[in-house]
């Protein structure tokens, strides 16, 4: 059997043929200075690494969001597609003239039925209801996109014939109306839009919907939870509920940004020594100033811009003292 050094040295003590001592190597102490300048060292290094931002997690195939958009497009209507909206929201009543309204139940709860939620709307004007989480999320990235003027949910029933010939029925999880477009989006986990059913009947809406003049869209939890856009959005959210500041500020406020097109946030809190970040984020909620929430993560240097103007919800009064710094 083969021994180990320690043995080899006390089966040799034992035998008379050494005297039990091991010669051990001896290495010179490091000086005083020597070990300042390693602690140096080491703190520069540190300090160099907490300026370096940490790198994006790079997202593998299966997270990168899919793109299944169909754009509204005149000049390539599907010959093939007969579509109607059979019914619309009461909410739209600015739209789809002699289309009789839906009737609205009440909301269903139960183990399979997800997440019922509400959202009360400051675009809308009037308080949501969502049937799942991830439809609670595209909530939020409607309410703070400056580009979307209002939305409704579940807002008509589209009948389309599929590749057979057989009527079909469908109703969207969401109208977003903008300027000079509207889109209908569809809200899934990615697990059940990839479905093969559900990635045959993808094109068919979409072509449907485009015979009407209106885009569509599937979005999943990789487009709701892409970042830094998904964390800009839930920092804006966490202080809808601070204090609307003054006319008088909100008026010097907006004359500023007329003047200089924009001011980054630092600039913002130098001018005005009474206002927090939290009630630029509050304002950018409400719709009087807008922020780029796409690019890099919110912070002092991120720039803003005058948005489409103040909504207020019911319980906002210009009298308010609760409600201005």
């Amino acid at each position: 059997m083969r021994m180990t050094p320690a043995q080899s040295i006390l089966t040799a003590y034992k035998a008379g043929l050494s005297c039990g001592r091991v010669e051990v190597p001896r290495y010179s102490a490091p000086s005083q200075l020597d070990t300042s300048d390693a602690s140096d060292a080491r703190a520069a290094y540190f300090r160099r690494m907490l300026g370096v931002a940490p790198p994006e997690p790079e997202l593998s195939a299966s997270q990168r969001p899919r793109d299944r958009r169909w754009h509204a497009d005149p000049a390539r209507l599907a010959s093939n597609v007969e579509a109607r909206i059979t019914h619309r929201h009461p909410a739209l009543d600015f739209a789809f003239d002699g289309v009789p309204f839906m009737r609205i139940g009440p909301s269903l709860s139960g183990p399979y039925l997800g997440r019922q939620g509400r959202f009360h709307s400051l675009k809308a004007r009037r308080t949501l209801r969502s049937a799942s989480r991830p439809e609670f999320e595209n909530f939020l990235h409607n309410e703070l996109d400056p580009e979307i003027i209002t939305f409704v949910e579940q807002p008509v029933r589209l009948q389309y014939r599929d590749r057979e010939g057989k009527v079909r029925h469908y109703r969207p999880d969401c109208l977003v109306v903008r300027e000079n477009s509207w889109e209908f989006q569809e809200i899934k986990l990615e697990y059940d839009a990839q479905r093969e059913k559900n990635e045959m009947r993808w094109p068919l809406i979409g072509s449907a919907l485009n015979s009407l003049g209106f885009a569509f869209c599937v979005l999943t939890e990789h487009h709701l939870r892409c970042e830094p856009r998904w964390s800009n959005i839930k920092l804006i959210w966490q202080d809808r509920f601070a204090p609307t500041p003054s006319r008088e500020t909100r008026d010097a406020i907006t004359a500023a940004l007329q003047q200089s097109k924009f001011l980054s946030v630092n600039e913002i809190l130098a001018r005005f020594p009474g206002l927090q970040r939290k009630h630029i984020y509050a304002l950018v909620r409400k719709g009087l100033l807008k922020m780029d929430l796409a690019s890099q993560v919110l912070g002092l240097d991120s720039h803003v811009w005058l948005g489409r103007g103040l909504m207020s919800s019911r319980n906002d009064h210009e009298g308010s003292s609760n409600e201005r710094l």
